[in-house]
């Protein structure tokens, strides 16, 4: 996805066919990617550890369709 270096929203069509307003923007050391739709929204927080060898994803679903907040965390390990 390519966006803005200032975080203004681009308009994102997805491999699914649906089409999201979208920003990605760095907070701090952490890259933010927001995803907005009819059908809800989605947050990724990527953060790279100290060594460069974790990259953990935050992710956080909003949706009409789920009864709360759905918030899930994948990590990544560096190949040695």
């Amino acid at each position: 996805i390519v966006s803005p270096e200032n975080g203004d929203a681009i308009s994102y069509k997805a491999a699914d066919g649906n089409t999201y307003r979208t920003t990605q923007r760095w907070v701090g050391t952490k890259l933010v990617q927001e995803f907005v739709g009819d059908d809800g929204s989605r947050r990724n927080e990527y953060t790279l550890d100290a060594e460069g060898k974790t990259l953990t994803m935050d992710v956080t679903l909003v949706s009409p369709k789920l009864s709360h907040r759905l918030k899930y965390r994948l990590t990544y390990q560096k190949k040695q």
